[in-house]
């Protein structure tokens, strides 16, 4: 859905991701991109025994959609505000890797015949070894938990900038 607010253009979209009834918003004119809880800064939860469904292809889908808007900042639902269209789509494309890892992980596993907690106790190290391949390939290492984190840790802050991520700043 699209309005227009005086001069400027709102545009709703609906998505799924820790639940079937998420929306963002994207003023182009701006470069305002507000994502709801489709980025919290963690870990997504994209499924445990003790939650509704969770919707993680979908989930992915829609933070690569929003990646590709061109945003200039990003409001999330929960944590900093990132400025800079490379740190807005860094931050975007990089859950929505994480997520990817998770997805397929669990499905080779299910396959397979593993157990839930066979699959549970298997991803830590799965996922953290091969988001370190494509996510952290000469950096500090650790993978997407560990790029989360630095973008949240007050320690990494310096003049309301992440060392992590310069555009990653404090509400």
């Amino acid at each position: 859905m699209t309005q227009r607010l005086g001069d400027l253009e709102v545009r709703y979209r609906a998505a799924k991701g820790e639940t079937d009834d998420h929306c963002y918003l994207f003023v182009p004119e701006r470069g305002y991109l507000f994502t709801g809880d489709l980025v919290i800064w963690a870990s997504p939860n994209c499924g445990n025994p003790q939650k509704v469904q969770r919707y993680p292809v979908e989930w992915a889908e829609a933070l690569e959609t929003m990646a590709g808007l061109g945003a200039e900042w990003l409001f999330p639902g929960h944590g900093f505000i990132v400025c800079g269209r490379e740190a807005v789509r860094d931050v975007l494309t990089d859950t929505a890797r994480y997520l990817r890892v998770i997805i397929d992980q669990v499905l080779a596993r299910l396959n397979a015949g593993q157990t839930p907690e066979a699959i549970f106790h298997g991803l830590t190290t799965t996922i953290q070894s091969s988001l370190c391949e494509t996510c952290c390939a000469g950096g500090a290492g650790g993978g997407m938990e560990t790029r989360l984190i630095c973008y949240r840790q007050p320690g990494k802050l310096r003049r309301g900038r992440s060392r992590a991520s310069p555009g990653v700043r404090r509400r």
